[in-house]
């Protein structure tokens, strides 16, 4: 008698996952209810980064997604404009140095290479 190996989406996975952690049942029990391999369990929970004591995890679904990814957006375009300021900063600390140096005849900059 032979038997059929399952082979289980990360989508089921996950969802499989997510009901023993919500069981409050041990991994053998869970297991043995649900026709699991001894160790699946263990080998699917290390593969998306979780531990024993870990919470459901969530699937976000498309309005929640639609919604993170707006947010992400509006991050980006926030770190976008910050970037430009702080490089129109840089630029003006590049100007001041340089109108210093050449007014007061004083070298502010360090100078390359290996101390003599």
């Amino acid at each position: 008698m032979t038997t059929q190996r399952r082979t289980f989406s990360d989508a089921e996975k996950l969802q499989l996952i997510n009901e023993y952690l919500a069981s409050g049942e041990s991994k053998e029990v869970f297991q043995t209810k649900r026709h699991l391999g001894h160790n699946n369990l263990s080998r699917w929970m290390l593969t998306f980064g979780l531990s024993n004591q870990s919470q459901p995890v969530s699937m976000i679904n498309p309005k929640e997604e639609d919604a993170y990814t707006k947010q992400l957006h509006e991050e980006i375009a926030r770190l976008k404009k910050e970037l430009e300021y702080e490089k129109l900063r840089s630029k003006a600390f590049e100007t001041m140095i340089d109108i210093a140096e050449d007014e007061l005849n004083v070298k502010i900059r360090k100078k390359s290479g290996a101390k003599q």
